[in-house]
């Protein structure tokens, strides 16, 4: 019962809100100006925000409007009254979307025009018979848009008609008439089309209504509780609870929940929740479910799933979820277990365990894999490739190992560093290899000093094969180095710098009873520890060239 309480109160301050903007008090003078010119002077001058788009709302459409401290409501009736578009109040926006039922009449109304002789009393240009009748007279004259049939009979409809300039033959045969409202206040159904509304459930929008079981209905805008099913054929507005799902033809603005789904193929302004999957268009919501949510179009908000989420447009808010996150186009933050995929640019950022990829980033990656063609932040992990990032390959010298090769990957603010370092000329014995080689994994970031002129601080562990192909033993060489690069040509520099390195080994020679690699320089410190390791510390020197 308290769950109910707080949605209710939710749903009322919600609609309180989104009345605010429609409330305030207007006045306009516009004659014969574009649509869109007359909504943006309205968001100017009355701090009204309006959200749309040209695709769909003909913004060149001529307007003439007159009206005087009146609320907003009221002047958009007469804006939009000879448009295809609906309006709804969502917080402290006013959202523009087509109606299709009223589409649908204004379609009707431009083929009757097309079909019914200019001399009907409907248009200005009338018989002059029609234009000597009184006012009152033509009023009562039944329009042919009417949601009612005429009640007179036939032969005196035909009649009538006649004497008001109809010809016979070009009446429409086909009209299909529909009430005038189309809603009814509640309903109550068993099944689809057995219940208060019976055959014309499809037709009638609904405030309030029930379905014990399955119910389908042509519009909510109320609330709307069902069983096991709820099925809408064109708009909710307001909102939805099922025991299994809820399905809507158009668009839903309020609040979805159900058992299993809720899959809606128009936009989604407000609330998904479902323990199974959502599925909507494109919208500005919070979908929340136990498997999946996927939007067919551009989506912001909330996309929070058990495992994944996927967007065939702009994901321009939030996805996580505990197994991948996909986005078609472009997506502003990604959190996900294994891994997040766009297709377009990242506006914010994208965290995994596994693989981030992207286009251009405008953020961060934080994952085991990042890949991206161009990033602002760091991308964080084991191996980053940046397409346009800082890619080097490094040639150097240094007193532990002769000759090192190491290749950078990543972005000058994070990038990581694989390396592969020899030693040659050491005297051996007998059945030693002369050759000393290393292999080992670093990570750097660097700095620009001037246009030419770089520091990079890098951090690496080696892994030295100490006179043998390769040694089992412990012998680790870790590095801290601070070196100065200069550019000398478009991607040509020489670097050197000061190193610091800390040498752990567990190696033993029985003959001379010494622990550690034997092949340090002169260390400042070098002590064994009751583990039988040594550990040895010097400061060293490295340069050479960049690539």
């Amino acid at each position: 019962m308290k769950r109910i309480t707080l949605l209710l109160i939710f749903i009322g301050s919600a609609c309180w809100l989104g009345a605010q903007p429609l409330a305030k008090k207007v006045s306009l003078r516009y004659k014969d100006e574009q649509l869109g010119q007359v909504l943006a002077d309205i968001s100017n001058t009355y701090d009204v925000r309006f959200s749309y788009s040209s695709d769909f709302v003909p913004v060149n459409h001529r307007v003439s409007v007159s009206v005087d401290n009146k609320p907003l409501a009221t002047a958009l009736d007469d804006i939009l009254a000879e448009t295809p578009i609906a309006y709804v109040g969502v917080g402290e926006q006013v959202v523009l979307k087509v109606d299709q039922s009223k589409k649908a009449q204004l379609s009707k109304v431009e083929t009757l025009r097309g079909r019914v002789r200019q001399s009907s009393p409907i248009y200005p240009e009338r018989s002059a018979k029609v234009q000597a009748r009184k006012p009152a007279e033509v009023r009562e004259t039944p329009l042919l848009v009417s949601n009612k049939p005429t009640s007179l009979p036939e032969k005196e409809r035909s009649n009538t008609m006649m004497e008001e300039g109809f010809q016979p033959t070009s009446m429409p045969s086909d009209v299909d008439y529909v009430t005038e409202s189309g809603h009814r206040l509640a309903q109550i159904s068993l099944l689809p089309f057995l219940g208060t509304n019976a055959g014309k459930s499809d037709q009638l929008t609904n405030n309030f209504s029930v379905n014990l079981f399955w119910g389908y209905n042509g519009g909510v805008e109320g609330l709307e509780v069902g069983g096991f099913l709820n099925s809408i054929k064109n708009d909710v507005k307001g909102v939805q609870v099922a025991g299994l799902g809820n399905i809507v033809g158009n668009d839903v603005i309020g609040t979805q929940v159900s058992g299993l789904f809720n899959l809606t193929k128009g936009q989604v302004i407000g609330l998904q929740s479902a323990l199974v999957f959502n599925i909507g268009g494109s919208g500005h919501a919070i979908q929340a479910a136990g498997i999946f949510n996927a939007s067919r179009g551009d989506f912001a908000g909330i996309q929070a799933a058990g495992l994944y989420n996927v967007s065939k447009g702009q994901a321009n808010g939030l996805q996580a979820a505990g197994l991948f996150n996909y986005s078609r186009n472009k997506a502003k933050s990604q959190v996900s277990g294994l891994f997040n995929i766009s297709d377009g640019d990242v506006a914010w950022g994208q965290l995994s365990l596994l693989l981030n990829k992207g286009r251009k980033v405008d953020g961060f990656q934080f994952g085991l894999i990042n890949i991206s063609d161009t990033i602002t932040g760091p991308p964080i992990g084991f191996l980053n490739i940046v397409k346009k990032g800082y890619n080097r390959v490094e040639f150097a010298g240094a007193e532990m190992m002769y000759a090192n090769l190491s290749f950078k990957m990543g972005a000058k603010s994070f990038y990581n560093t694989f390396h592969v370092g020899a030693r040659w000329g050491d005297e051996v014995k007998e059945g030693q290899n002369p050759l000393s080689w290393s292999l080992g994994y670093g990570l750097g970031s660097a700095i620009s000093l001037s246009r030419n002129t770089l520091l990079n601080m890098e951090i690496s562990t080696q892994h030295v094969n100490e006179r043998q192909r390769w040694t089992r033993n412990l012998n680790l060489l870790n590095q801290f180095k601070l070196l100065f690069d200069v550019r000398v040509g478009r991607r040509t520099s020489f670097f050197a710098g000061p190193t610091y390195n800390l040498m752990v080994s567990k190696l033993y020679e029985p003959e001379t009873g010494i622990y550690g690699s034997q092949l340090t320089p002169h260390p400042f410190f070098n002590k064994n520890t009751t583990s039988d390791k040594n550990v040895k510390m010097w400061v060293g020197f490295s340069a050479g060239l960049r690539i």
